[in-house]
């Protein structure tokens, strides 16, 4: 994912069932804590757990522009 020690990484959609052990490798190749919710921070990645039902994907990753 080109993902980069320091960087900051948000998390959207978080609930139980996501992969953890993927967000562990990302917290382990950034040292950071993944971001959740309304971060105020300027992030360099972001992670959109998106499950069928979820509404309209397109919405979504407009708004996440």
């Amino acid at each position: 994912m080109g993902f980069v020690r320091d960087d900051l990484i948000l998390e959207i959609g978080r609930t139980t069932g996501v992969d953890e052990i993927l967000r562990i490798e990302i917290g382990e190749i950034t040292g950071t804590q993944l971001l959740y919710g309304r971060a105020n921070e300027v992030v360099d990645g972001v992670i959109i757990w998106w499950r069928d039902g979820d509404g309209d994907l397109v919405d979504e990753l407009m708004g996440a522009l």
